[in-house]
């Protein structure tokens, strides 16, 4: 598929779960379960992030450079695991989602400039 098409598709995705978590949560897990919808429908932004970064990553492999590619996110990585650290013992699940959505953010910022930079 092509990375506009998985973009697109993502975010069709990403509405369905949204409006769906509920029942979906009640019916693959149980009703035990019904506090992580808001935590699922807050996670679920992240899914725009991953599929326009994708998208960078695969123009970046066209021009040989997955190097630097794999350098924006490991830096994503660990940027993502430091927040953690921090973050998860003051807000809990919150810190680890505002630590993956911002490192996210992160790996898509510096993945579109080193795109721009290789196609300008």
């Amino acid at each position: 598929s092509t990375p506009l098409y998985s973009s697109a598709a993502s975010d069709v995705y990403k509405r369905q779960l949204y409006f769906f978590a509920q029942p979906l949560i009640v019916l693959l897990l149980s009703k035990d379960y019904l506090p992580s919808v808001k935590i699922l429908k807050t996670l679920i932004w992240v899914i725009i992030f991953l599929s326009l970064t994708n998208y960078f990553d695969n123009i970046l492999f066209i021009y040989n450079k997955q190097w630097l590619d794999f350098g924006i996110t490991l830096f994503a990585a660990l940027l993502n695991l430091y927040l953690n650290l921090i973050w998860i013992p003051n807000w809990g699940v919150y810190g680890a989602i505002s630590a993956t959505m911002l490192s996210q953010l992160i790996n898509f910022a510096l993945s579109f400039v080193l795109v721009y930079l290789t196609l300008k």
